[in-house]
């Protein structure tokens, strides 16, 4: 093994340019705006608005229990009476709105006897003070999201659908799970997830965007990572064909299998190596700048939904980094076969090209159709975006066979260990063959 990787490394500096170059990228990316987040907070905001940073990363990390509740009820009471209009600004208030069409239904009456229910806020605090951002993100969170959810989940979230059921029923005539994309069997699967993952789930909340940033940014592997595995290993193969050394090579005492596993440790080893650093790179450049505070909170969606296996973010990213490094090792045995099979100024830009295409990046945790349709599905199981493992745990994702629904996270699993062993089976039979 040690010849292999003395044979990698009469390119080091070409090595270390592109690492060097591919290493920058990934972290410009981790402060790019150019991407979703799951929980929806912008980048290019956080980074260019210090008060709405500085309130985002002094929230403290809080178990949503009983006692939570209580207090942020009492903050709430806090607020209104510092806030609160007069009686007869209530009235102006309600009847000024009313006639400006907003579908208010209740009366002044009901809001002064109850003026703690924050059902009533619109009209019983002034504008600025009710669109202010600690309305918004201390309160609005607090009783819409994390208290319903922390109290029953499986009954928000099917609130959540039915609220949503309805309103598109309503106006499109069709149903939230067909907005989403979903088929009848697999809405059911996902129903029958929540009843059996939500009923005991316990709700933690608080600052995590950088556990957020650093799953988010991994969508981005293919064309960084990817790349340097591309030029670092694009050659191992083909360099024996450049030189003419097959005919040499298949008639020594053990032919090539020895070599195969040599050089196949050799491309594990470096990629292992590889995915390691950019990870690191992650973790220390997000823990100098966003922080890791947050590892226990529920991972939320940027519409208040939990993920849907109820994870943490810390299990949340190492599980995604699982499914990352053994797809980063699928994506290194394809290079592998390329480089068996071209000349290196063949399958280098094929390599590249295959990556940039399918490596684009899957983003269905936010908007209309988040199922995945056919492509979606086969691009799924690419090793670029086995590599990305962005998809995996987003939201719900499954694949129909006939009658039998599988989960993505099973079938991404599948896939990995499927095209592992077709790939590794190629390569015996490509350069494995025993002299004869």
């Amino acid at each position: 093994m040690k010849v292999e990787f003395e044979k990698l490394l009469r390119q080091k500096r070409l090595l270390a340019f592109v690492l060097l170059v591919m290493t920058v990228v990934q972290i410009y990316l981790t402060f790019s705006g150019a991407y979703d987040t799951f929980s929806g907070i912008s980048l290019d905001y956080f980074w260019q608005n210090d008060e709405y940073r500085q309130r985002k990363m002094s929230q403290e990390t809080a178990l949503v229990d009983a006692q939570w509740i209580a207090d942020k009820k009492a903050e709430y009471q806090d607020y209104i009476d510092a806030h609160r209009l007069s009686p007869e600004e209530v009235r102006k208030r309600i009847e000024g709105k009313k006639a400006e069409g907003f579908g208010i239904s209740y009366t002044a009456e009901e809001v002064l006897r109850d003026p703690y229910n924050f059902d009533y806020a619109f009209a019983i605090l002034p504008d600025e003070v009710y669109q202010s951002k600690k309305m918004e993100e201390d309160f609005l969170r607090a009783y819409t999201i994390y208290i319903p959810l922390a109290e029953n989940p499986v009954q928000y979230l099917r609130d959540q659908y039915d609220s949503e059921n309805a309103h598109l029923e309503k106006e499109q005539g069709i149903s939230y799970a067909a907005y989403l994309g979903y088929s009848e069997a697999q809405f059911s699967d996902y129903q029958k997830l929540i009843d059996r993952i939500y009923p005991e789930k316990k709700l933690v909340v608080g600052y995590s965007l950088g556990w957020d940033v650093l799953c988010t940014v991994m969508q981005f592997l293919p064309f960084t990572l990817g790349m340097v595995l591309i030029v670092a290993l694009g050659d191992l193969f083909s360099g024996e064909e450049r030189m003419s050394m097959v005919p040499i090579l298949r008639s020594t005492k053990y032919g090539r299998a020895s070599l195969l596993k040599r050089k196949l440790g050799a491309g594990v080893t470096v990629a292992t190596v590889l995915w390691i650093f950019f990870q690191l790179v992650m973790l220390l450049t997000i823990a100098l700048t966003y922080t890791l505070r947050g590892a226990t909170c529920t991972v939320l969606l940027f519409n208040g939904k939990p993920s849907i296996y109820g994870l943490n973010w810390l299990t949340y990213y190492l599980l995604q980094c699982a499914y990352s490094y053994l797809g980063t090792l699928v994506f290194t045995l394809f290079i592998c076969c390329l480089s068996s099979i071209l000349p290196l100024r063949l399958s280098m830009p094929l390599n590249m090209a295959v990556t940039l295409l399918t490596g684009i990046p899957m983003n269905h945790f936010c908007y209309a159709d988040q199922a995945f349709d056919l492509l979606d599905k086969c691009r799924a199981m690419t090793p670029s975006q086995l590599m990305a493992a962005h998809p995996t745990l987003q939201v719900y994702q499954s694949y129909a066979f006939g009658n039998v629904i599988i989960q993505l996270p099973y079938v991404t699993a599948t896939a990995i260990l499927i095209e592992s062993g077709l790939l590794l089976w190629f390569l015996h039979c490509r350069e494995g063959e025993k002299a004869t």
